[in-house]
């Protein structure tokens, strides 16, 4: 039982050192936040094409894997996971949100990126409901 214990601490503690290993900037993160909302909406965008054109489950599968392999691409050039990201976000949420409160250029990105966000999810939530 012991050595099981011990296993599972050893699993537990590379999991946290893995997890804090991402070191990263207020303003780096922004930009990682910003280039990951961005590629999403894009893929969203053309879940919506795919959607509108009756696209077969195999071909949107297709496009939200490729989706997600461009997000996962930014986040390996920024030398972390989704994981790492969302850990050092919880840990400098106050600094994070000072930053976008305190660069009104980074404030418009994230309200024109909500802005089509809530437009694209619209859209396919439309086409969604005409499905049924």
């Amino acid at each position: 039982m012991k050595h099981i214990n011990y296993l599972i601490l050893v699993a537990v503690a590379t999991t946290s050192m893995a997890t804090k290993a991402c070191d990263l900037t207020i303003q780096q993160f922004v930009d990682l936040d910003i280039s990951t909302r961005l590629v999403t909406i894009e893929g969203m965008k053309e879940r919506l094409v795919l959607l509108e054109r009756y696209a077969s489950d195999n071909e949107m599968m297709e496009a939200d894997d490729k989706n997600r392999l461009q997000v996962t691409n930014i986040f390996t050039t920024y030398s972390c996971t989704s994981n790492q990201v969302l850990h050092f976000s919880n840990e400098n949420g106050q600094s994070i949100s000072e930053y976008i409160d305190t660069n009104d250029g980074v404030q418009t990105s994230f309200e024109n990126i909500q802005n089509d966000f809530d437009t694209v999810s619209a859209q396919i939530s439309a086409i969604k409901q005409n499905e049924f």
